[in-house]
């Protein structure tokens, strides 16, 4: 009878324990929105053609990249819309051919990087053009890199990363290219296999970037790697080489966006194909915690912890999320 008692006793305590203690200690994560910018009818200022970035200032104002208006529009932290800005189509000044990346700095500067004309086209807090940075290598991205300078994403002279100060003069490269699988090596030759097409920065001096054949991301502080993360997940497809029946071929690149607020780094894929699923993973010190299936793309993240993501189900919109867990 006692052992009978002893069982039925060590079953209870085990099922507590599984309830209190789940047996694989992943934590339940959840994304709780708060806030969304953007509508199909109505005031002309929330509605977008197609969105392409997401910025913050120091105080927390919303720009959103319209590339089909071709105008960035600011909005205050409750998203009630300020003012915008609007960018021409050329090669002129203050003009934009291909719009690839925009950036914003803490006091209000618009920076756009244009990929076709190679150029980050700068304008004041009030809209008006300053200057022109042109650069003499292929960039394929730009970020902030600290409050008065930008990191260029770009293999040029073994380095992958570029510094320009806000008058566009080149204050260091750092940053060495991955190496190409053999699967690829008779293209290693091509820059665009040993480097990501993105990358992403804390603005403040770390700039986080994905191994492009391989779930692996590199933490870079300061001109030097301090740190690695190694991810699980089906989403994440490596770079590839597609062939057509005339001989010529195309490269297809992982998309992913990384975002990192104090001990935890947010990590967004886009899915591969028209009907496939966006996933967000998040990491905590280092650990993969959990994953979910996500309806847009994760731009970045306030100084509250809270995620800014394009959705673009029925219209495209700004959705700012908290994450719950």
């Amino acid at each position: 009878m006692k052992d009978k008692q002893a069982v039925l006793l060590s079953v209870c305590l085990l099922l507590f324990t599984a309830f209190i203690f789940p047996a694989d200690q992943e934590k339940k994560i959840r994304l709780i929105s708060d806030l969304s910018i953007g509508a199909d009818a109505g005031d002309e200022n929330y509605i977008f053609g197609g969105i392409q970035d997401v910025a913050l200032d120091s105080e927390e104002n919303i720009y959103i990249f319209d590339w089909r208006n071709r105008q960035v529009r600011k909005f205050d932290p409750q998203g009630t819309f300020l003012s915008s800005l609007t960018v021409e189509e050329g090669q002129g000044p203050g003009e934009v051919s291909m719009p690839s990346a925009t950036v914003v700095t803490p006091s209000g500067e618009i920076l756009i990087f244009d990929s076709g004309a190679q150029r980050i086209q700068m304008f004041d807090s009030k809209g008006e053009f300053r200057k022109s940075l042109k650069f003499e290598f292929q960039a394929t991205h730009a970020v902030l890199y600290d409050s008065n300078t930008i990191a260029v994403l770009g293999l040029s002279n073994g380095k992958l990363f570029h510094i320009y100060d806000l008058e566009g003069r080149i204050l260091e490269s750092f940053g060495q290219p991955f190496d190409v699988p053999s699967k690829l090596s008779q293209y290693k030759d091509m820059p665009i296999m040993r480097a990501p097409m993105r990358c992403n920065s804390s603005n403040e001096g770390r700039i986080l970037l994905t191994n492009p054949h391989r779930y692996e991301i590199s933490v870079l502080q300061d001109g030097q790697q301090v740190g690695s993360i190694k991810g699980k997940n089906e989403a994440f497809r490596p770079t590839s080489v597609t062939k057509s029946n005339v001989g010529s071929f195309g490269v297809v690149f992982p998309y992913l966006q990384i975002i990192e607020y104090q001990d935890i780094l947010f990590v967004c894929i886009r899915g591969f194909g028209r009907d496939a699923d966006n996933s967000l993973d998040v990491f905590e010190n280092g650990d993969q915690i959990g994953t979910l299936k996500v309806n847009g793309i994760l731009y970045v993240a306030d100084a509250q912890g809270r995620l800014y993501f394009v959705e673009e189900e029925d219209f495209p919109r700004v959705v700012r999320y908290r994450l719950e867990k």
